[in-house]
């Protein structure tokens, strides 16, 4: 199997995580209530977390190239956006 496969389903698993605990960290510990504000919290994290670990661990580059976060985080934004309207329906 290829090694960037695995790396990035790691990847995944780890922002997945890390999205978790967070909005279980804003619920629990910093008492937001609203799930969507506790979602786009976490969402934050997971993101960062993602694009970290795509960086340096799945595809082990480490110069970040002009507008490569900003893109990272649009397409994320979008992301967001729908699953947000999942949480509505």
């Amino acid at each position: 199997m290829n090694h960037s496969i695995v790396r990035f389903t790691i990847n995944g698993l780890v922002a997945t995580g890390v999205h978790y605990l967070a909005m279980v960290f804003a619920i629990n510990v910093l008492g937001i209530t609203w799930y969507g504000v506790a979602y786009a919290f976490a969402f934050l994290f997971a993101v960062a977390t993602s694009f970290w670990g795509n960086k340096r661990f799945v595809f082990q580059h480490h110069q970040v190239q002009d507008f490569q976060f900003v893109k990272f985080v649009t397409l994320y934004l979008g992301l967001l956006f729908m699953t947000s309207l999942t949480m509505w329906a």
